[in-house]
């Protein structure tokens, strides 16, 4: 009996380490490893390209959330925040935001009304509730693709 609980304690001890190895692996999956060019709209897109695939965490828990101090909430503006800080774009242009609402003037930047306006890659877009912010990824006829 005793060799068997040996083994299951390896066994177990085991499996923590491989998941705690996964966990590492998954997180630098996802840092940035952009290089910044100098062209900003070009720029925050390829620092956000290199988040494709991060999930969030058990109740809002990100890298955003705790890079901006407000953790396990709810993340979008800080993303886009974040992703503006690691492409180098100052606060001065776009300012760090922990909400989407209620306008585009929380990050400093102006607003266009969609039926007027064609985004371009680059911006940001908001939900007409201001409930949600995302990066313009690409255009595609009348078609545009986010990252959000």
């Amino acid at each position: 009996m005793k060799n068997c609980a040996k083994k299951t304690l390896a066994l177990l001890l085991t499996i923590m380490m491989l998941f705690s190895t996964l966990s590492t692996v998954s997180n630098a999956a996802h840092e940035n490893t952009y290089t910044n060019t100098g062209n900003q709209r070009n720029d925050i897109i390829g620092v956000a390209k290199t988040q494709l695939g991060y999930r969030e965490g058990n109740n809002n828990d990100t890298k955003y959330g705790t890079w901006y101090g407000l953790p396990n909430q709810p993340w979008c503006a800080m993303f886009i925040s974040w992703c503006a800080r690691q492409a180098g774009i100052p606060t001065s242009v776009l300012k760090n935001s922990a909400v989407a609402a209620p306008d585009a003037q929380y990050f400093n930047i102006p607003y266009y009304n969609g039926a007027s306006y064609t985004p371009q890659p680059g911006d940001l877009f908001f939900t007409k509730s201001f409930s949600h912010v995302g990066l313009v990824y690409y255009i595609d006829g009348s078609y545009f693709y986010t990252i959000e």
